[in-house]
């Protein structure tokens, strides 16, 4: 292997940087420090993996032969590892100094495989997480998974690596850390991904095959109307190189995708009915069948027979309709990445459907206080099937408040527009209850019974508290 001081991940608690860590480790590689400003589910399964996890940043000096990658996130950005590893960037020394960010790294990955990208505003991460059930099974050439959430028919970790494949994907991660190019045996095998559209990220990737599941305006802090979000898919299906998998029955979609003139072609694809054993919902049929023809347009001796069965086995994924468990008043807790009302929408509905006699609680966690704003009376359409709503304090990374003023002071007037009052006020909107701390929530919590049910909508921490409870 190539010398390295060590392979400093900074932010390693996020999805994405976390399965960076996990292959890097299974491929051989023991010299990795990761680093993250607090401990998580997915730091303590990488230090129990043997990784050196470090808690708090400041705490690591970065080396001039160290290779760094770290998360865009505006605060770990500024902070010390990445700004130390941008100043040796810019010195000319004897050592050849590299940071890149995840979608960076991810793109140089991208480089010596047929990629398969997952895209869309919603069910991203479960059709990814599809897509490499059905290769993992029936597939030879699928190399590599990578998805924004963890699996637990894969030990709960959040990427694959193919059988057969490991010592091309060595030799991989040797040239990319290195800084070469590997082109004798480039694109012959296949790398799943689940590819974000936030800041355009999706267009930074090979993509030989996308797989579009919706669009909804959506991440207003980068796209301020939907026809600039529009245009970034747009944009990918003009460098798309094999395929446009997309569902038949969204005519708008599809009336999109053939209006930004692409270079592959556009396969509408009509769902059929997967007979699951473990999970509960239409629209995982429906992203199921994205899957399938994705990997029959890619690989061309695909076992379609072989990964239908294995699909119908599947579990499901981390925070996707996740049954939790049981609170000590009997209650059952269920845990959603919902963050966007198309997925209230759909939510709240089944949930009713399938706990008829139950009271449906959502305790909702708003992630991103310029989505809230600008989707505010869309969320309040879609949150009206619950029987009780209860809003946890905002999430709201990546944000700074004098970008959001104009916005605030037009859907909050006069109040001082902290976080609190941002989720005070939509609490209000939607006639439900606002928790503002930890120890509300548990206060809150002790209040129901048996006959009540929780569905945990978050993208922030509220998940992670949540879990805590439910093991106390």
């Amino acid at each position: 292997m190539i010398h390295l001081n060590n392979i400093v991940i900074v932010g390693v608690g996020g999805t994405g940087l976390s399965a960076i860590a996990g292959i890097l480790h299974d491929l051989g590689y023991q010299n990795i420090v990761g680093i993250n400003d607090h401990e998580s589910q997915i730091t303590q399964t990488l230090s129990d993996k043997g990784i050196d996890i470090i808690i708090g940043h400041g705490n690591y000096e970065v080396q001039p032969d160290d290779f760094v990658i770290y998360s865009d996130i505006q605060a770990i950005y500024d902070g010390p590892e990445v700004q130390q590893s941008l100043a040796y960037q810019a010195q000319e020394t004897k050592h050849y100094h590299v940071p890149m960010t995840y979608n960076q790294f991810i793109a140089e990955l991208s480089k010596h495989f047929r990629t398969m990208a997952v895209t869309g505003t919603n069910g991203k991460s479960s059709t990814t997480a599809l897509a490499i059930t059905a290769g993992i099974t029936g597939s030879a050439q699928c190399a590599l998974g990578v998805v924004g959430a963890m699996l637990p028919d894969h030990d709960q970790q959040n990427y694959i690596i193919g059988a057969w494949h490991e010592d091309y994907l060595r030799e991989v991660m040797e040239h990319i850390l290195r800084g070469t190019l590997m082109i004798s045996t480039i694109k012959q095998s296949v790398f799943v991904l689940e590819s974000c559209e936030h800041r355009e990220h999706l267009l930074m990737y090979d993509t030989d095959v996308a797989i579009t599941t919706n669009l909804t305006h959506d991440h207003h802090d980068y796209y301020p109307t939907l026809g600039s979000y529009q245009s970034a898919f747009a944009k990918l299906r003009q460098q798309t190189q094999t395929a446009i998998i997309l569902p038949e029955d969204d005519s708008e979609l599809v009336t999109l995708a053939e209006s930004a003139t692409p270079t592959a072609p556009i396969i509408p694809v009509t769902p059929i009915a997967i007979d699951f054993a473990h999970i509960r919902g239409s629209f995982w049929s429906y992203n199921a069948s994205l899957a399938l023809v994705a990997w029959e347009q890619i690989d061309p001796w695909f076992d379609r027979e072989a990964a239908l069965q294995a699909l119908q086995e599947f579990t499901g994924l981390w925070r996707r309709m996740e049954y939790l468990g049981e609170l000590s008043t009997g209650t059952k807790v269920y845990s959603d990445y919902g963050h966007h009302p198309d997925a209230f929408q759909r939510l709240v509905p089944e949930m009713k459907a399938h706990f008829p006699q139950k009271n449906t609680i959502i305790f909702f966690e708003p992630h991103q206080a310029r989505r809230l704003l600008s989707l505010r009376d869309d969320f309040i359409d879609s949150l009206e099937g619950a029987d009780q709503v209860r809003i946890y304090h905002p999430y709201t990374a990546r944000e700074q408040r004098e970008d959001l003023q104009d916005l605030l002071d037009e859907k909050l007037g006069q109040i001082s527009h902290d976080s609190d009052d941002l989720g005070a006020a939509f609490a209000q909107a939607v006639g439900g209850q606002y928790i503002g701390s930890e120890q509300l929530l548990v206060e809150s919590l002790q209040t129901l019974t048996e006959d009540d049910m929780i569905l945990v909508a978050s993208a922030g921490n509220l998940d992670s508290i949540m879990r805590e409870q439910i093991r106390h």
